[in-house]
């Protein structure tokens, strides 16, 4: 989420230099794979289709040229905007800290 938030916060007077995000890109894109694959395996469908909106967005960045026109950036940006790839993260990241909260609740119930 907040690779996706710089990214789309970055100033765009002429060139826009995404090496920094680029490379938080390639580090996440393994990361977000397993995750979604995991998702596969417990069957959540829509997790899964959110991590792989992100995974096809984080491929993107990661090969772009380090180096954007002003055109080149804006065109990213449309496409994280129109895909509502952000809006997507947050959700899910909402969900998950939802989960992650019931069942430490459970777990500290089980222990009590």
């Amino acid at each position: 989420q907040l690779a996706l938030i710089e990214l789309i916060n970055s100033k765009t007077n002429g060139v826009v230099d995404i090496s920094l995000e680029q490379s938080l890109a390639r580090q996440l894109v393994d990361v977000n794979r397993l995750y979604r694959q995991s998702a596969l395996r417990l069957g959540d469908a829509g997790m899964a289709s959110v991590l792989e909106d992100l995974e096809r967005t984080l491929i993107e960045i990661s090969n772009s040229p380090s180096q954007l026109s002003s055109t080149e950036f804006a065109e990213i940006r449309r496409r994280i905007d129109t895909d509502n790839t952000l809006f997507k993260v947050k959700v899910v990241g909402s969900q998950v800290r939802a989960k992650e909260r019931d069942v430490a609740r459970e777990l500290a119930g089980k222990r009590s």
